[in-house]
This record gives C-alpha cells, structure tokens and sequence, in this order.
C-alpha cells in the first residue's frame, strides 16, 4: 500500500510505501476493532524523524488530536502488485541469477539500419567515458581518495533517484514486453542505491553525508537531464536515454573499475568487504540484457525516422552528460597535494 502522510492542515505531505505483515482482531473489544501491523519499505531517515516527531506530538497533546493534526489517506500501490505479481514468474531466469548463460524473455531481432547508425553516432562519447582519467585511474587503483571518495559521495543522488525515471515509463507502454521489462527493472534497481551506500561506506563515506550532499552544477545537470527526458519524452526516447544509454555504459565502467578495487585495501583505514563489491559486480555482469531489452523497445516504438532522430539524440545526449559530470568530479576534487594510491604488487 501507498500511505500518503498530510501533517497540520494539509500543509506538509510525506508518501511512503509499505506492506501490511499482519491484521489481527483486538480481543475484548466489542466494536471488533483490528490491529494492523505495516512493514515500511526505504523510509528515508528524515522521513523517519518526521513522523516519529508526530506521533510524539499526538502522544502529549490530546488537543492536537482532536483537531486532525494527523491525516493519513491510504490507496494500494498498483505497481508494487503488478512487480509482485511478476516476480515470480521471473525469479528463475532473473539475470541477476546464476542461469548458464541462458538469457530469458523473447529472442533479440535483427538491428534496422538506423540503430547501427545510432551506435556508429555515441561510440566515440561511450569510448571517451570508458577512456576518462576518472575511470582509468579508478581502474588502475591510482586516483586519489579524495577524487575517489567525491565521485561516490557525488553520483549517490543520480543513483538513487535511477529506478524512479524507469517507473514514470510504465505507463507508455502498450504491450506486455516492454511493461513486463521496466517493471522488473524498477525491482532490481530499488536494490542498488543500498548497495552504492555499501560501497561508499567501505571508502569511509558517512551515510548522512551521502544523504545531504549538493552536488556540483555539472553533475547536477545528469539527473536533470534524466528527469526531463523521462517525464516529457516518449518510451522509445526515455528507454534509450535510460536503459539502453546509461546502464549499456556503466556495464564497461563497472568492469574497469572494480579491478582497481583491491589497491585501495588498507590505505586509509579502507576495507572493502563483500558489500562494498556488491555494486560494481552486480553491474558488470547483469547489464549487458538491460540494454538489448532496451533495444528492442527502442524498435519496437521508434517507427518513424523523425523519431529515431530524436532517439539518437537523447542516447547521445544522456553519455555527454555522464562524461560532463565525471570530468566535473576528477577536476574539481583533484588534490595536487595528495599521494596517489600505490599499485600493490
């Protein structure tokens, strides 16, 4: 169910989402009134205090509740059911499963012409993201800590805002292989923000500070992009700006990357546990069918050449802005001052 919160006469709303774990009668009660016990799910800490300070209000102030302070309109959350209903159809073949290489879901078709144009068009942008001094040193094991520790602290709002763009998507859709496919995929993304808090944590990033920051105005400009293209633009442009741009990149970054991991081991009280690998290994070997489902999509509803522009352009768009905001966080954190991390032998 979706729980939307309305405090003080409608002045100040907070939404969250949770699942009823139990509804039990209250004994001796002649009005045969029930307990109802409801599991929050990522209730974010400021949400947390919120009501917290709330319920501490309605507990002291027997005025307050007679005057509704507290107004709570509760609905169900259709997509939590159709993701639900969903999965466990999908469990068994899940690509983040061991599946022997076996990749579900209908066969990928030929690619038209203007989609090996497409790719012929971003492969130099893709290349020079791969190529940045960001991610090569980071996959070296030589950029700074400062650099690596701003890069983390920075992306964290982009990355946790990610399965919200692919959600405002479901609605576009008009058949069940593209609706079926972001809905999966709003399941599996909702996993990772938690997962880059892992990752930062182990690099010695506070959870409070990734939870606060204000990222630079170029890096910035990434999530503003995604928000604009997934709220205004059609399926095919959103899809491709998305799922086939963004993740079909960071599968390569992630590979790169996660190689450099292990001479960051002991420098700077740094230890990198299991968690701390979670993200960059779920990435690297899962996001190669994101973005051929994606594909598919961007066929599938990209019919004319008109839009097929449009669909070059925002795939273009999304990978110039991504190498922006990393160059944006190598220059601007770069520490003259600060000892590279040595290779380990």
């Amino acid at each position: 169910m979706t729980m939307q919160f309305c405090f003080g006469g409608e002045t100040c709303y907070a939404q969250i989402v949770g699942q009823v774990v139990f509804c039990q009668k209250l004994h001796g009660d002649p009005h045969a009134k029930y307990e109802i016990g409801i599991k929050f799910a990522a209730v974010r800490e400021w949400e947390k205090r919120i009501l917290e300070s709330v319920v501490q209000v309605l507990r002291d102030d027997s005025e307050t509740r007679h005057h509704s302070f507290l107004a709570i309109r509760i609905s169900e959350d259709i997509l939590a059911r159709e993701a639900e209903n969903l999965f466990p159809k999908t469990l068994t073949a899940h690509y983040e499963e061991p599946s022997g290489g076996h990749k579900r879901g209908k066969k990928l078709t030929p690619h038209p012409s203007w989609i090996m144009a497409l790719r012929h068009h971003i492969e130099p942008t893709w290349n020079a993201i791969l190529n940045c001094r960001l991610i090569q040193e980071a996959s070296a094991g030589t950029l700074s800590l400062p650099q690596m520790r701003a890069w983390l602290l920075q992306l964290y709002p982009f990355i946790e805002t990610f399965p919200k763009w692919i959600a405002l998507n479901i609605p576009k859709t008009q058949d069940a292989m593209s609706r079926n496919f972001l809905i999966d995929n709003v399941r599996v993304e909702k996993r990772h923000a938690e997962r880059w808090v892992h990752m930062a944590e182990a690099f010695g990033i506070k959870r409070y500070d990734l939870h606060t920051v204000k990222p630079l105005a170029e890096v910035d400009a990434l999530t503003h992009w995604l928000w604009s293209i997934n709220t205004q633009g059609s399926l095919a442009e959103a899809v491709a700006a998305t799922n086939y741009a963004i993740e079909g990149v960071t599968k390569d970054i992630a590979i790169a990357t996660i190689k450099g991991f292990p001479h960051y081991e002991g420098v700077d009280g740094i230890h990198l546990d299991q968690k701390a690998y979670w993200w960059m290994k779920a990435h690297a070997k899962y996001d190669d069918l994101h973005p051929q489902q994606a594909l598919e999509i961007m066929k599938r509803y990209a019919t004319t050449t008109d839009l097929q522009d449009k669909v070059t352009f925002v795939t273009h768009r999304s990978l110039e802005y991504m190498l922006l905001a990393f160059e944006t966080c190598y220059t601007q954190f770069q520490d003259q001052t600060s000892a590279l991390v040595a290779h380990k032998l």
